[in-house]
């Protein structure tokens, strides 16, 4: 799995624990009906875990102690300031990948991905040559199979929500111990 995938993961997974934390059913299906109070509830705690992620070993993005405490960085990537921090640090900011990724993550894909309803709008359907990735439905319980998510990140976040919901298949489960099998790895 890629950087991609797995940063869209934590932030996602972020996201629904707030979420969960201020009260929001999770369950049977979580769906966002205002951007704004998403904005104002969960942009600076996102934009807060966004930035210890970067800052973590795991990402190797170099940003110092002072980089993760300024707070215009916060106010920017949580969209409450929409100019660049001046200086060094906007530089290398607005140079560094993953922050761009963080900062529309946070200000566009969570919020349309969290707006949608999952066997309504996408879903993760077995028996499709794209069995491991969410497709767009037409209406509930009709994928749309000749269709597909043209955006990256917007297939990348409804494909986790989309088995969060509807959690492993069998065959999913199959797949993932021949493959640990074959790579030699321990299975428990």
């Amino acid at each position: 799995m890629g950087l991609r995938w797995v940063f869209a993961m934590d932030l996602l997974s972020r996201a629904l624990q707030l979420l969960e934390r201020m009260g929001s059913p999770l369950k049977p299906c979580l769906t966002l009906v205002s951007t704004e109070w998403f904005v104002g509830a969960c942009a600076v705690s996102l934009a807060e875990h966004a930035i210890s992620l970067l800052a973590s070993e795991a990402y190797d993005s170099h940003l110092s102690e002072a980089d993760v405490s300024d707070p215009l960085t916060m106010k920017y990537l949580s969209g409450e300031v929409t100019a660049v921090p001046p200086g060094a640090l906007g530089e290398r900011l607005s140079n560094l990948p993953l922050y761009r990724l963080a900062k529309f993550w946070i200000q566009h894909f969570a919020q349309h991905v969290l707006s949608k309803v999952n066997r309504v709008h996408y879903g993760v359907v077995e028996g499709t040559s794209r069995k491991y990735a969410a497709i767009p439905f037409s209406a509930k319980d009709c994928p749309c199979m000749e269709s597909e998510f043209s955006h990256p990140d917007v297939l990348i976040g409804l494909t986790n929500l989309g088995f969060r919901h509807s959690g492993l298949r069998p065959s999913d489960v199959a797949a993932l111990l021949t493959s640990a099998a074959v790579a030699g790895g321990v299975l428990w």
